[in-house]
């Protein structure tokens, strides 16, 4: 079980900024950055006469994540420069996932992944007055991504042998 919970906000609220050297800019930037690798096996053999074997494996995988970037009852004066309001959020999950089972009468394996990214990305700017002399930019990016591998393989010398493998990215 892996999760990552994230809340990243940059603001400037009920203030004043002035940025009045040459080439003086206004940046707020909130950045979330959030990777899950996982791997997960499980493998069992059996031999004899009677041999059973079962072996599964899981992989639950969460990221749960905000960037917020905002300017809010604010007054922001850049005199020689931009004002950057932006927020990124790039959130990856990459699994594998493998369940073997070796057995001389039944052989069982599965394997299971479950994934999700849930994300809010938010740039604004409210109730405030912003000069700026340059430029100004009101950015949010979000990019999220999922790559997950399942697997399984049930083997038996005599009767049966099954594997299956079940993947869900959300």
């Amino acid at each position: 079980l892996n999760i990552i919970l994230l809340e990243i906000d940059a603001s400037i609220e009920n203030s004043t900024v002035v940025a009045d050297a040459v080439g003086g800019d206004v940046s707020v930037t909130a950045t979330n950055d959030a990777i899950i690798r996982s791997l997960s096996g499980g493998a069992a053999v059996a031999g004899g006469n009677q041999g059973e074997a079962v072996g599964a494996a899981l992989s639950l995988n969460l990221i749960v994540a905000t960037a917020d970037a905002f300017i809010d009852g604010s007054s922001v004066t850049a005199s020689d420069g931009s004002v950057f309001v932006d927020a990124d959020s790039t959130n990856r999950i990459d699994t594998i996932s493998v369940g073997v089972a070796l057995a001389q009468q039944t052989g069982l394996a599965g394997s299971a992944i479950v994934s999700l990214i849930v994300t809010a990305t938010q740039a604004y700017i409210t109730g405030s007055v912003v000069d700026a002399d340059r430029n100004l930019f009101v950015q949010a990016d979000q990019d999220a991504d999922i790559t997950s591998i399942g697997g399984a393989v049930g083997a038996s010398a005599t009767t049966t042998g099954v594997g299956g493998a079940l993947t869900v990215n959300l």
